[in-house]
């Protein structure tokens, strides 16, 4: 059983399409917990150095993280599967589903990304050199950062390494230029989000050489899991009948990635 996902295995292949999902910097799989209320098949991946893996070193760069992801993914991805990620997480997620194909490997149904820049758009306020207390402070910019761990200094430093390192794979890294996936994309995207504004977010368009839709939530950089009902029912519909969903509301009408447009952000 692989410590790499959350549950520890992946749903077996009668499950339908398998939903690989990426945590932002500093969060873990556990972030993802609630979408399982909404519909099976999700596997939220565990970076090193939080949560069950809290003991191991984590990884401080894009390669070493996106080659163990592909390992880990590579054996599942014969039956469909597809891939969501918010913030860092989003741009691993592109980068697996970039280094999959390249090894010949089928590639996803379908690429969600949320509260993330595209993988070329540098980072204009980076925080990771900074030092310690310069740089925890400058955490709290992210709307939805708890502020009770302000109190918490002692917790805070204790998770520094793993922050760190987090920050500078996602501050740091510039995906190089390569042909688009021939994957559909749904961004989904906070509307008063300033890290990930829906002028950046709508840039993921080019990024795919089939269809972009876009999906704006209410709320700031972390809508995504304010909304984790409504994102499940966008998933749900864009990948169709091969997910099996758990009892809810129903679907929204039309699905984002299928319109072929974006959506205003207005």
């Amino acid at each position: 059983m692989s410590k790499w996902f959350m549950p520890r295995e992946p749903l077996p292949a009668a499950a339908g399409v398998r939903l690989f999902c990426f945590p932002y910097a500093g969060g873990g799989a556990g972030v993802f917990a609630p979408l399982r209320q909404f519909m099976d098949g999700v596997a939220a991946v565990q970076y090193p150095g939080r949560e069950s893996r809290i003991g191991e070193p984590p990884l401080a760069d894009m390669d070493s993280l996106a080659n163990a992801v592909v390992r880990e993914i590579a054996p599942f991805t014969a039956q469909p599967y597809a891939l969501l990620g918010h913030s860092l997480g989003a741009r691993v997620a592109y980068e697996a589903a970039c280094r999959l194909r390249d090894a010949g490997l089928p590639s996803p149904r379908h690429l969600f990304v949320a509260g993330s820049r595209t993988p070329r758009m540098p980072e204009l306020h980076p925080i990771h050199h900074l030092d310690d207390k310069a740089f925890l402070e400058g955490m709290f910019r992210f709307a939805g950062t708890p502020d009770e761990l302000r109190g918490h200094e002692e917790v805070l430093r204790f998770f520094l390494p793993m922050l760190r390192a987090d920050f500078t794979i996602s501050e740091t890294w510039i995906a190089p230029k390569r042909p688009p996936l021939d994957v559909p994309i749904t961004a989904f995207c906070g509307d008063a989000d300033d890290d990930a504004p829906a002028r950046d977010m709508q840039g993921w368009s080019a990024f795919t050489s089939r269809r972009f839709g876009f999906r704006l939530l209410e709320g700031a950089h972390f809508a995504l899991f304010s909304h984790m009902e409504e994102a499940a029912s966008t998933i749900l519909e864009c990948l169709g009948g091969d997910v099996l969903a758990r009892p809810f509301h129903a679907p929204l009408a039309g699905c984002a990635a299928e319109a072929g447009t974006a959506r205003s952000a207005g």
